[in-house]
């Protein structure tokens, strides 16, 4: 193991894995409603999923539903329960969605009737909270009966299915059979503990065993389960699998760096006592080797073991129809940082790439160290067309201290190409552990969970400094001003500036870029490129012109990218081109840019109310973040309604549709949506639209189509929400909530 990780109760002595261990208008009675799409969302495919995975660290499939112990936990909610109160609900066309993830099946101890109950009772959970589960295999640690001991045969009585030290020599049958018994599989989580074995992942009879375990305890009730999930527009509750937990191969040798194990004081069980012993504090493996057919110790050959164990259980969930993306291989990660290291402990990063599963690995900036650029660069050696990869165990700890850091540690994980990005410690982790993770809606770490599964406009203000945009050709004395903008002088025909390389913004349905510049020159041409992390170089079709006006102030820009079929998938990286001249002519002067936006024009309601106010019958109006952030607030009269901020300047000219998802605790059945445009400031029913509302009714998305409305068009200036449109003399009570509103195209 390489992190200092948790203590383990005395019913883990069997422990383990390694460890590297988101104004009034009149007569509206009137007013007719207009029909309009009450949406529930399309689901996305597998491969568009994104996830982040609240790991319920030592907890057991009933614990999940039953309590709540976690650091700050409200335990007026089970764990599973609490999440969306913290995060609001799941939508199957979230581009990002949260999980909850459960420790096992474990395919070497448990038996198949246990692990059949846990899948069983894991997906009546996802299906009762509507929150997806995501599931932690054991492949190798056998590290604990406490989720259920009941596996039979048990693995380690026979010693063919065991790794040794040695080749048998003499008269053994087995290697290291002189010694008196099989090695442990010693490992630490903070402290040394051993389980009796650990298993030979060549031995056919092992691979039988475990491909039995695989398929009649986990497989046949998953795809069942999932199956009539996917069939119920549900498929998403179903976040994936990784088939195996830090798969590896023991070695205690001096080339396992990270353990340091010193011959001259070895480690101590700190459970039992023992200690291990100097025939113990080597290589392992030869086991494997033998069952092949070697006589010598071979460290590459092992490494193609563990790569060929993990592909043979990944194939295996493969073949009954479990998508390529919801299955997650596992090693540690921590050789894409240290590339020197030569252990079987911490394989190559190849070891986990194979054409039936997404690579997956620990990644840790304290307890397992990455380099992402690294680890994308070794798994394209292997497979060129691999774009994604799994972060499937990682910790808070490290990336939790303020909001920027939280939220740029997803920006990297997710704008390199993580399919899953999995929380270790959300569960049964003591308060007091250093990977505990806080469950308080303050929480820096919580904060930045919450805006990526909001999946917010993607912002570059400047406030404070450029935020990562560099000058990349043809631009002089680039920097950031006083007035918070940024720019520079132009130099060539060509000039342009790059974002950060690890955007990470799902595009899904988001269309628009909006730029505010500053044209100090005679260029009418402005130019954006973009990458993605399915596509990661430049190219013209990944292109989009706009037109810009010469000799300028500030100028709104809004770049509708719809018509480019290759805007989709995670936005990687940025490039804006303020000016592009004609090839070979003269080129002088200078821009400015207040303000990058990626995404729909829009309220997230991430932080605060985004500058809504009540306007009138609304009482207790306000933003909270319990169950997942939105604005609302108490209906008093038939004439209720909320309104934006004032002079939005923001062009309506890519904003066919207003969205808003709502909670209506009322018996209203009409909601109505009003504006005003920077020509015509005065509020009136001409510049309405009616729709329909579900009385009484969860969070429901509704789309409103302004296009019939002539005036429609234009800039906006101040847009209203009423959130109940009674008839007058009608009994008006209840309450309003809303979670997001977006203008789309």
């Amino acid at each position: 193991m390489i992190a200092i990780k948790f203590y383990i109760s005395l019913t883990l002595v069997l422990a383990t894995a390694l460890g590297c261990k988101k104004a009034v208008v009149d007569n509206k009675e009137n007013i007719k409603a207009n029909e309009v799409q009450k949406t529930a969302g399309v689901s996305l495919s597998p491969a568009q999923e994104r996830y982040i995975v609240f790991f319920l660290t030592n907890t057991s499939v009933d614990q999940a539903d039953s309590e709540n112990t976690g650091k700050d936990a409200n335990s007026a909610y089970t764990f599973v329960g609490e999440l969306p109160q913290i995060f609001g609900p799941v939508t199957a066309d979230a581009p990002y969605k949260y999980a909850f993830g459960l420790s096992g099946p474990m395919l070497l101890t448990q038996s198949v009737q246990q692990m059949q109950y846990q899948v069983n009772k894991a997906f009546d959970i996802a299906e009762k909270y509507n929150v997806p589960v995501y599931f932690q295999l054991d492949d190798i640690n056998n590290y604990t009966t406490e989720f259920g001991g009941g596996a039979a045969p048990k693995f380690y009585d026979d010693p063919s299915w065991c790794e040794w030290v040695s080749f048998p020599s003499g008269a053994e049958t087995w290697g290291g059979q002189s010694n008196g018994r099989l090695p442990y599989f010693w490992f630490n989580w903070g402290a040394w503990m051993h389980a009796k074995a650990f298993p030979n992942l060549q031995s056919p009879g092992f691979r039988a065993f475990v491909k039995s375990q695989l398929e009649n305890g986990v497989l046949s009730v998953l795809n069942t389960r999932y199956n009539q999930l996917k069939a119920n527009g549900k498929g998403y509750l179903f976040a994936g699998m990784a088939i195996g937990w830090e798969t590896h191969i023991p070695d205690y040798s001096a080339d396992n760096t990270l353990y340091n194990v010193n011959p001259a004081s070895l480690p101590v069980n700190v459970n039992l006592g023992d200690q291990m012993q100097s025939w113990e504090a080597g290589k392992y493996g030869y086991a494997a080797l033998h069952t092949l057919g070697y006589t010598t110790y071979n460290k590459e050959r092992l490494y193609q073991v563990i790569h060929d164990y993990s592909e043979f259980l990944a194939k295996t969930a493969y073949d009954t129809g479990i998508p390529r993306e919801k299955i997650f291989s596992h090693i540690v990660g921590v050789k894409s940082s240290q590339p020197g290291l030569s252990t079987t402990f911490a394989p190559p990063i190849w070891t986990a790439v194979n054409n039936y599963s997404t690579p997956g690995f620990t990644l840790s900036p304290v307890s397992c160290p990455y380099n992402l650029n690294t680890l994308k660069a070794e798994i394209n050696l292997v497979d060129a067309q691999q774009t994604n990869f799994g972060s499937v165990e990682g910790y808070s700890i490290g990336i939790d201290g303020s909001f920027a850091q939280a939220d740029a540690y997803f920006g990297d994980m997710f704008g390199h190409g993580a399919s899953i990005v999995s929380v270790f410690g959300w569960g049964r982790e003591p308060a007091s552990s250093a990977f505990a993770v806080s469950h308080s809606t303050a929480s820096p770490f919580v904060q930045a969970a919450k805006k990526w599964l909001g999946n917010e406009v993607k912002v570059w203000s400047f406030a404070a400094d450029t935020e990562g945009w560099t000058p990349e050709n043809d631009i002089s004395d680039f920097g950031r001003n006083n007035a918070g903008k940024i720019g520079g002088a132009l130099s060539g025909n060509d000039a342009f500036i790059l974002s950060a390389n690890s955007i990470g913004y799902n595009l899904g349905t988001e269309k628009l870029i909006r730029i505010g510049i500053s044209n100090s020159s005679t260029s009418t041409v402005g130019q954006v490129y973009f990458t993605t992390t399915a596509s990661t170089g430049w190219s013209e079709d990944k292109r989009k012109d706009f037109t810009m006006v010469a000799n300028s102030s500030l100028t709104n820009y809004t770049i509708n990218m719809a018509d480019v079929s290759t805007w989709q998938g995670t936005l990687k990286q940025l490039r804006i081109d303020p000016s592009n001249a004609v090839p070979g002519s003269a080129t002088s002067g200078s821009f400015s840019m207040d303000y990058i936006h990626v995404g729909s024009q829009g309220w997230n309601f991430m932080s605060d109310a985004a500058g809504w106010t009540a306007g009138q019958q609304i009482n207790s109006f306000g933003w909270t973040a319990i169950a997942g952030n939105y604005i609302g607030g108490k209906i008093t009269g038939a004439d209720a309604f909320i309104r934006s901020a004032d002079n939005l300047n923001i062009s309506l000219s890519n904003s066919r549709y207003v969205v808003l998802r709502m909670k209506n605790a009322s018996p209203q059945t009409i909601g109505q949506v009003y504006f005003t445009t920077n020509t015509d400031l005065a509020w009136s029913n001409a510049k309405q639209v009616s729709f329909a509302l579900n009385p009484y009714s969860d969070f429901t998305t509704y789309t409103i189509d302004m296009s019939a409305v002539p005036g429609w068009t234009g800039t906006l200036k101040q847009l209203r929400i009423d959130p109940s449109n009674a008839t007058p003399g009608a009994p008006v009570n209840g309450s309003f909530q809303i979670q997001y509103i977006k203008m789309v195209n």
